[in-house]
């Protein structure tokens, strides 16, 4: 991140070394320096943090409001978090979260086991206050391993790219898409010559699996997916319109986030639909008679937004055929054998159409 940066490491025992970036990665919040002497140096050991339970004993070891070397004890109180939509947290990993005591200056410290060896890294805490509440969060060592080695191979992290646009669903959105019982990740879109596109996945799709290991939520989806090797393939378990169905991907090397964001025009469709419950008509003001489907989110620049769909549009028609469950509107848009797609819209009691070309 700065590699032009003057970086000083000092050891516990007072030993000052000047050290050299080797790589760093925002989107997991961690970097690797280092720095060369004849002297003896204590090496710590790496342990395997996928051998983790819940309520194993652990020692936190930081820097805490600049108290060198402070040690603090606890148990691993949950493995598998995930930063919430808003948090300042990399999201290119899971977290352990542990009830030993970590306050700011505590980050980049160990987190280690009662053998000594490393399983976590020290990142971050959700408190309030800023200060200790039992709720400190720490990178697993096993993802720090993958990141080690790329930054000495190739001097960045290389994250796998599945090529969709993902999100959560409501409650009322599982059950237009007979979901009810299932945990995933919904395809809201799909970047055009994407891995995704490629492989067949379609908006509308709900990913359920990746390599025979379960989803629990579109964090997950991410995280499995930026772990896989560009060029590898990855079994996809989807159900598409309330149906089991597997595709086979080949991943892409992930983009930068600003070249990511520049790909919004090749976004397919580029809007959610949703269900209109009874929260949403009464903030829209809309009489019961005014349909069952809205526009939710239209993405920035995307193909549906330079076509003048806009968020809170009623969803009459696709291609002439009416649409009443999330469901029935992708089976609509999704089995359109034309390029352009022409939806019906209702906006502020104005019936308008517009089509969208593929």
């Amino acid at each position: 991140m700065f590699p032009n940066a003057s970086i000083k490491i000092k050891l516990n025992d007072g030993r000052r070394f000047t050290a050299q970036l080797v790589g760093a990665d925002p989107n997991r919040d961690l970097a690797l320096v280092m720095f060369e002497t004849g002297e003896p140096v204590p090496v710590a050991q790496l342990g395997d943090s996928d051998s983790l339970q819940v309520g194993d004993w652990v020692l936190a070891v930081g820097s805490p409001l600049g108290f060198d070397s402070t040690v603090t004890a606890g148990i691993v109180s949950a493995i598998g978090r995930h930063s919430m939509p808003g948090m300042n947290v990399a999201g290119f990993t899971d977290y352990i979260q542990t009830d030993a005591a970590i306050n700011q200056g505590n980050s980049g410290g160990a987190l280690v086991n009662i053998y000594g060896r490393v399983i976590g890294i020290n990142t971050w805490i959700a408190s309030p206050s800023g200060g200790n509440v039992g709720l400190g969060f720490a990178i697993p060592v096993n993802n720090a391993k993958k990141a080690i080695d790329d930054f000495i191979n190739k001097g960045k992290i290389e994250y796998g790219w599945l090529g969709v646009s993902m999100g959560g669903v409501s409650a009322e959105g599982l059950k237009d898409l007979k979901l009810e019982n299932s945990r995933g990740a919904f395809v809201y879109g799909v970047f055009k010559d994407s891995p995704a596109d490629k492989a067949g996945v379609l908006p509308g799709d709900f990913i359920t699996e990746v390599n025979g290991e379960g989803l629990r939520d579109t964090s997950e989806l991410l995280l499995r997916i930026g772990n896989l090797e560009p060029g590898s393939k990855a079994k996809l378990n989807i159900i598409r319109y309330g149906e089991p169905l597997q595709l086979t991907v080949k991943i892409n090397a992930r983009e930068t986030e600003q070249n990511l964001a520049a790909r919004s025009d090749k976004l397919w469709p580029g809007f959610s639909v949703v269900p209109i419950t009874d929260d949403i008509r009464s903030q829209l003001t809309l009489p019961k008679s005014s349909g069952k489907l809205v526009i939710g989110a239209v993405e920035q620049g995307g193909l549906a937004g330079v076509a003048g769909v806009k968020s809170g549009d009623i969803v009459r028609k696709v291609n002439g055929q009416a649409v009443s469950t999330v469901l029935d509107f992708y089976k609509a848009f999704n089995s359109s054998t034309s390029k352009e797609i022409m939806l019906a819209l209702e906006r502020q009691n104005t019936e308008l159409v517009i089509g969208l070309v593929r």
